[in-house]
């Protein structure tokens, strides 16, 4: 992972932002089938989860969308 944001917010308003690269951040190829359901698993049970049904961007090289 390069970058993690984690934005308190209401029920249904906070803000994610991730970005990695590399080996050890296992993806499927892209472009992605929408919608795609992402999930931030933390070492303390926590999970952060978004639906994604209208990226964007979604070609051979980005994955871009906000949630649902």
């Amino acid at each position: 992972m390069k970058r993690l944001i984690l934005r308190a917010g209401e029920d249904g308003k906070a803000t994610v932002k991730l970005k990695g690269k590399g080996a050890h951040l296992p993806m499927p190829l892209l472009p992605l089938l929408a919608p795609v359901v992402a999930q931030i698993h933390g070492e303390n049970g926590t999970c952060f989860e978004a639906t994604c049904s209208a990226p964007s961007r979604n070609d051979a090289f980005l994955f871009q969308a906000k949630a649902d």
